[in-house]
């Protein structure tokens, strides 16, 4: 909030400046105006953050009616939550290591089976092995 009293404040002061006549050389107006807009951002933040607030201030009544959970209780809740996603996020990433791990291997087969494939090395490899067989 202290941030939000001084950009107004700043905003005061230049209005109240320029509305007096006091000239800004140009130097200083790029640099008021990159301040105005720094002021603009810091004040649709603030804005947001005072409406979530609004919103879990509404609805932290709505749970204190309904929920008999001390303070201690919910955060055991959300710790044993975090642990299970955690758990979780692990197990499918792990899951996607070991399938891809998997695919790699029934591609290099594929491409084995298929891509290098060579009629004249199977056949030389064959009769090497007949060869062999007739020997014994």
């Amino acid at each position: 909030m202290a941030e939000a009293e001084a950009a107004n404040q700043f905003y005061e002061v230049v209005t109240q400046n320029a509305l007096h006549g006091f000239q800004y050389s140009a130097e200083q107006r790029k640099e008021i105006d990159d301040l105005m807009r720094q002021r603009e951002r810091l004040l649709k933040r603030l804005a947001k953050v005072e409406a979530s607030l609004a919103a879990i201030e509404k609805v932290g009544i709505i749970i204190k009616k309904h929920c008999t959970a001390s303070p201690d209780e919910i955060q055991a809740a959300i710790r044993a939550y975090k642990t299970e996603l955690r758990d979780a996020e692990a197990l499918v990433f792990g899951l996607e290591l070991a399938a891809n791990d998997e695919l790699k291997r029934a591609k290099a087969a594929l491409r084995r089976l298929s891509g290098n494939f060579d009629q004249r090395k199977w056949e030389r490899e064959f009769r090497r092995l007949m060869a062999t067989l007739e020997k014994e």
